[in-house]
């Protein structure tokens, strides 16, 4: 299937061949349930011939949602917009206190502050985000070189730092992180 956003709506239009039968179905989407991680809860607005040959293929190809997870959603939708609110102060916090401690123990590191997500992007003095990682790899800390996250391998003077975990393990590692770097400024 072919699909393209459209900004006006939040959803995604779609050309399906399904079987010999071409279709356009009117609008398709999921959307995360923030309450437990992996769930998606998914729509689809189409003429209801189109949505039963859709459900067909779905079934086909995943063996289809379990009971369980569908009975999940139901009992969670509800409270998404808490869980939402919940989900925000806790990463809002995660952040505040990842930058804080990147600017007490490594200040000569230069983080992006997010307007989202659960990770910063952070530039490194030097361009060897790659010898770095290996570097703090061999020491038991695993972080992502920004080469990994750029399609022409470029920004090797990155790192992105997840903060979506629990925070003593966020900080735990800026602190590993920091030992790890004085270990390889001094190499």
């Amino acid at each position: 299937p072919h699909a393209t956003g459209n900004p006006r709506h939040h959803g995604i239009f779609m050309d399906s061949h399904l079987g010999q039968k071409s279709c356009r179905t009117r609008q398709a989407n999921t959307h995360p349930v923030h309450t437990v991680w992996g769930l998606r809860v998914g729509w689809v607005r189409a003429h209801p011939d189109i949505v039963e040959r859709l459900a067909a293929v779905k079934s086909g190809e995943d063996l289809g949602t379990s009971l369980l997870a569908q009975l999940l959603a139901a009992q969670l939708l509800p409270q998404i917009e808490r869980a939402r609110d919940e989900r925000h102060a806790v990463l809002s916090e995660s952040r505040r206190a990842a930058l804080s401690a990147l600017a007490e123990k490594l200040p000569e590191w230069q983080p992006q502050i997010p307007t989202g997500g659960a990770s910063l992007w952070v530039r490194l003095p030097v361009a060897r985000a790659t010898a770095f990682v290996q570097h703090a790899e061999r020491k038991g800390i695993k972080v992502l070189p920004g080469s990994t996250c750029s399609s022409t391998d470029q920004l090797d003077d990155h790192l992105r730092l997840a903060f979506a975990g629990p925070l003593e393990l966020t900080l735990r590692g800026i602190t590993l992180l920091s030992d790890a770097w004085r270990r390889f400024e001094t190499a």
